[in-house]
């Protein structure tokens, strides 16, 4: 088998070397053959001689990477000069050739050797810079030096805020072609850097040029006003929502306010931060019940930019109120001033002083109304108790409540010593305290005078009010040394000029009892130390001089007939009654402000001067009755009698006032008291009356 196949081989191969002569006869050749190839075909060139109309010529390709086999006519040897074009070639693939002309009966190889086809390549291209930056756009493009051996599908720039942009990102498209080109970059953020190439696409690929980086425009940021919160008085909630920074850091934001449209940060305002996003805050001091503007701010580089503009009303507020000082303070009244600085957004109806016992006082405790709206205004506490700590604040009220100010504390002046707590008043604005007793003295021990030194003797208060010594003055001399307490008028014990001036003096001479040796000189001003009270010091009313006094005559009628009171029984300004204590009659005054104690009934015969008819028809208290109508305030007035020389006449009250009697010289002012009686009258000065002592409180 072997040698049938060997035998076949030498008849081909001299059948094609017979054939290879006969072309070889014509000398057939190509001169100047050239393969140029590109990424899938060659173009072949050459110079054919002889011409000969019977030789064709071909190329035969073979891949080397895959033995595939290629061939192509290029014509007949009549064609001088060939040229012609190989398709269908592989890109980037090296090709074995043999270039052949040949006859149908014969074949020669003119030539053999190697071509590789070029690789496929995308296109190059180069970035412009950027230019016409602003806060949203910029300009650049770029141009495309080499098409890359195939068609431009398209050409462009793009970008992004990340290194290296593709066509994944922002982009244009200005089509395909060689050169240059512009775009418009478009869309950006303001302040923002970023980063951009140009591109060039074709079959193969895309190509990037290089990347140039440039920073946005930067302008204000962009800002929100949130709804406003918790409204109250005086403040209120409120934000905003910074969205964009303008290119810029925002550096403050917040919040400013006032009561026009469109607040700025030369209004009130606060700063809540730095940066975007969402911030929230309050807005402080506000008036009460006022429309407030508001709005969101942010401040960058560029400026400051504000949200809209919204809109709320704080609520109405307690008034404000402050309390002033305290003056005046007496024993049982005072006066302090206050001060309505601000509404609280609605009318303020009421205004004054409260006060109390307790800490922080209410209306509800005593109070004093002063007017209504702003401003100062003062206030008067009164019924005040002696000898009181008290709490003071000035109040105002609104729709929306009651407001207070600062607490100021007082304490009344005290009950002096002797005294009975109920206050009098025996002329317009002017008050005293009754002593808690007829007045006493004896002849025993000392005392100190006004003026200073001392003078032989003791004065003294009754033990109780309704105590009288009655007989026992009968006996009063120099050398007499028990209790009296009738006495001639002046009889303080101070040479006043009078022949009669020591408290036991008896004489019936009525001339001696006159101060200054005149008839026309009261127990006042120059003579005012003939008054018991003036000149002398009280054991048990204080022990000093000058505390005391005697009431006048018009002061008595003041007492009884003019001074408001309170009222009882039924009996407006209650002033005085007729009644019995413990049995003895009197006469019964009541103070100005009088509460009845619980468990005491009103006497009858309030305010009548002639009655009861007898003093069996008075009404009688007994002790303990009268204890608790003397801690009320009330006196009493014993009917005591007077003496005549050393003669006793147990028959009505009397006592002495510190005026004279002007229609009758001899004679001075005194208040008399029977059961059918109560009224100032005047005695002869050489009567022995008694004394009641009073001390001013205002």
């Amino acid at each position: 088998m072997k040698k049938i196949l060997y035998l076949f081989l030498l008849l081909v191969l001299f059948a094609s070397c017979s054939r290879d002569e006969k072309v070889q006869k014509t000398k057939a050749k190509v001169e100047n053959f050239t393969i140029e190839p590109s990424y899938n075909q060659a173009t072949v060139k050459g110079t054919a001689s002889p011409s000969h109309d019977k030789i064709n010529l071909r190329i035969i390709c073979q891949s080397l990477s895959s033995n595939a086999r290629l061939g192509f006519e290029l014509g007949k040897f009549s064609k001088v000069n060939i040229q012609s074009v190989l398709t269908g070639l592989i890109p980037a693939t090296t090709y074995t050739y043999r270039l052949e002309a040949y006859t149908p009966q014969s074949v020669a190889l003119l030539d053999t050797g190697r071509f590789s086809t070029k690789h496929l390549t995308k296109p190059t291209v180069t970035t412009r810079s950027v230019s016409n930056i602003t806060t949203t756009t910029a300009s650049s493009g770029g141009n495309v030096t080499d098409l890359g051996d195939v068609s431009l599908l398209a050409r462009g720039v793009c970008w992004n805020t990340s290194p290296s942009p593709t066509v994944s990102n922002s982009h244009t498209n200005e089509g395909g072609d060689l050169g240059d080109f512009a775009s418009s970059i478009t869309g950006l953020t303001p302040g923002v850097t970023y980063y951009v190439r140009a591109y060039a696409k074709n079959s193969v690929g895309t190509s990037y040029g290089n990347q140039v980086t440039f920073t946005s425009g930067s302008t204000t940021p962009t800002v929100n006003t949130s709804d406003v919160t918790s409204i109250t008085s005086n403040s209120a909630v409120c934000g905003g929502n910074v969205t964009t920074s303008g290119g810029a850091p925002v550096t403050a934001r917040g919040l400013c306010w006032g009561t026009s449209f469109n607040p700025s940060t030369s209004n009130s305002h606060n700063t809540i931060g730095q940066g975007t996003g969402v911030f929230s805050g309050s807005m402080t001091g506000l008036a009460s019940n006022t429309t407030y503007h508001v709005r969101a701010y942010a401040t960058n580089s560029k400026g400051t930019a504000y949200g809209q503009d919204v809109v709320f009303t704080t609520t109405s507020a307690l008034p404000t109120v402050t309390t002033g000082t305290v003056s005046d303070i007496s024993y049982e009244s005072a006066k302090c001033t206050g001060n309505v600085t601000n509404t609280g957004g609605a009318n303020v109806t009421l205004r004054g002083i409260c006060w109390g016992t307790t800490s922080n006082p209410t209306t509800s405790n005593s109070s004093y109304s002063s007017g209504s709206g702003t401003g100062s205004f003062t206030g008067y506490l009164n019924r005040l108790t002696p000898g009181t700590t008290y709490y003071i604040r000035a109040f105002a009220t609104n729709n929306y409540g009651t407001a207070y100010g600062e607490q100021r504390t007082i304490t009344t002046l005290p009950i002096p010593t002797g005294a009975i707590s109920g206050q009098f008043t025996v002329s317009s604005g002017h008050k005293v305290f009754f002593s808690r007793g007829n007045l006493q003295y004896t002849t025993t021990g000392s005392h100190t005078v006004y003026g200073g030194g001392t003078a032989s003797g003791t004065w003294r208060f009754a033990s109780t009010q309704f105590d009288y010594l009655g007989d026992a003055n009968s006996s009063a001399s120099s050398t007499y040394t028990g209790w009296i307490d009738l006495f001639g008028w002046g009889t303080s014990g101070w040479s006043s000029g009078a022949t009669a001036y020591q408290p036991y003096a008896t004489s019936s001479d009525t001339t001696a009892y006159c101060p200054g040796g005149s008839t026309g000189n009261n127990l006042t001003g120059t003579y005012a130390r003939a008054d018991w009270g003036i000149y002398n010091a009280i054991s048990n009313g204080g022990n000093q001089p000058n505390r005391w006094r005697t009431l006048t005559g018009p002061e008595w009628n003041y007492l009884l007939y003019t001074r408001s009171a309170s009222s009882w029984g039924g009996v407006s300004n209650a002033r005085f009654a007729k009644v019995k204590v413990n049995g003895v009659n009197g006469l019964l005054l009541f103070p100005d402000s009088f509460t009845p104690p619980s468990g005491v009934s009103a006497p009858a015969y309030i305010n009548n001067q002639s009655s009861p008819s007898s003093w069996s028809g008075a009404t009688s208290y007994t002790t303990s009755q009268f204890n608790l109508l003397q801690n009320a305030g009330c006196v009493f007035l014993p009917t005591a009698g007077y003496r005549s020389g050393t003669s006793i006449t147990a028959n009505g009250g009397c006592y002495w006032a510190s005026t004279y009697y002007s229609a009758m010289p001899y004679r001075a002012n005194g208040l008399y008291v029977l059961n059918n009686r109560a009224d100032v009258t005047y005695f002869r000065r050489r009567n022995g009356l008694s004394v009641r002592l009073v001390q001013d409180a205002n």
